[in-house]
This record gives C-alpha cells, structure tokens and sequence, in this order.
C-alpha cells in the first residue's frame, strides 16, 4: 500500500528585477504518491483510509517552489495575495488529503504524478 498526497500550492511572487512589480497570487494543486510512512506500517490500515496526523515536509520538499528572494524587494504585493495571508515573495503549502491507495511499495523515490 502507498499514500496519494493532494497537495495545494499558493505562491505569491513574480519573474524579474524587484522595480514595481506586482507580485501576482498563484494557486495550483500536485498529487504524489509516497510509500506509508513507518509509523502507520503496524496500525491496521486499509484501502481508502486517509492519514490526517503526519507531517509531510520531508516527503514534499521537492515542491518548495523557487521565490525571486534575491533582489531588492520594491515590489507590491497583489490584492489576491494579501486576501490569502502571503507576503511578496511568499508561499504556503497545504496538504489537502492523504489517502492510502492499492499500489506496490518501490524502493526507488517517490514521484509526482
């Protein structure tokens, strides 16, 4: 068994020199499929189950997103970004569902799908 992570992604940033640009607000949602973590392995857990309390970092570092966090920062924040909490430059990750799945473990990395 394996786990489908359903992760969404909120970005607030922008391409290019820091001189008035607008940060724009990007959303967009990845899933992954990653082997059950050890803790879950002895616990009786099927199909369709969904894991609610693990943390995740490790397995969806990958998605940390490349910021434009080396320039001067005269730039605006947009309105879309600051209504969802993000600064300029600025990003959050949020799992939305962790549900176990029928797939073979494999002892090679985990991949997004």
């Amino acid at each position: 068994m394996q786990v489908e992570l359903s992760v969404k992604i909120e970005i607030s940033d922008h391409d290019g020199y820091c001189s008035g640009n607008e940060c724009d607000y990007i959303v967009k949602t990845e899933r992954k499929v990653v082997n059950v973590p050890d803790t879950y392995k002895d616990l009786k857990v099927k199909v369709g189950d969904e894991i609610t309390e693990h943390d995740w970092t490790k397995e969806t570092e990958d998605l940390i997103p490349q910021l434009n966090i080396t320039e001067s920062y005269y730039c605006n924040n947009s309105e879309k970004s600051i209504e969802n909490g993000l600064m300029i430059h600025d990003y959050r990750m949020t799992v939305l569902s962790a549900i176990i799945i029928d797939a073979e473990e494999e002892d090679n990395d985990d991949q997004w799908i």
